[in-house]
């Protein structure tokens, strides 16, 4: 099973422990009922101690504007462990970055569809790719003004 390496066998421990108790708990419970898998890929997350400095070897250089990683290699360790965890069909639902100049997208996008390339090459089963856009920074807001409820669509961040 997937699970990203620590630099000390606390953090290893600490992380298998989040992975097997939220993670893959939950997706146990309803993978039976699913005809597939949806990822939402952003960056990996970490658990330990202290300052993250390293993930999966890389030191944090690549970063989008909200501080995450860049880390394609994430997205294809998880698909590789879908695929033989469940043996389900996947669609990558989500996937990008927060990138105001756009300095990073173009290699991001290409990174990662290498990724996946990669995960496919090795039996993921993966049959859709969604990268992140514009619209989905629209939300739903309401407000009372008053007595009344009231609904717009505007840009979330």
């Amino acid at each position: 099973d997937y699970v990203p390496k620590r630099n000390n066998l606390l953090e290893n421990i600490m992380t298998r422990y989040f992975w097997q108790t939220t993670t893959w708990r939950w997706v146990d419970k309803v993978i039976k009922k699913s005809d597939f898998i949806g990822v939402n890929y952003y960056a990996e997350d970490h658990v330990g101690l202290g300052e993250p400095i390293l993930n999966g070897g890389y030191l944090f250089q690549d970063l989008t504007d909200m501080g995450w990683n860049i880390q394609p290699d994430g997205l294809e360790n998880l698909l590789v462990t879908l695929n033989k965890r469940y043996h389900k069909k996947i669609i990558i639902t989500e996937n990008g970055l927060a990138d105001a100049k756009d300095k990073k997208r173009t290699r991001f996008i290409d990174e990662h569809i290498k990724a996946i390339k990669r995960a496919i090459n090795e039996g993921a089963n993966v049959k859709g790719y969604m990268h992140w856009s514009l619209m989905d920074n629209f939300r739903s807001e309401e407000r009372r003004v008053g007595k009344e409820c009231r609904s717009r669509w505007s840009p979330y961040h």
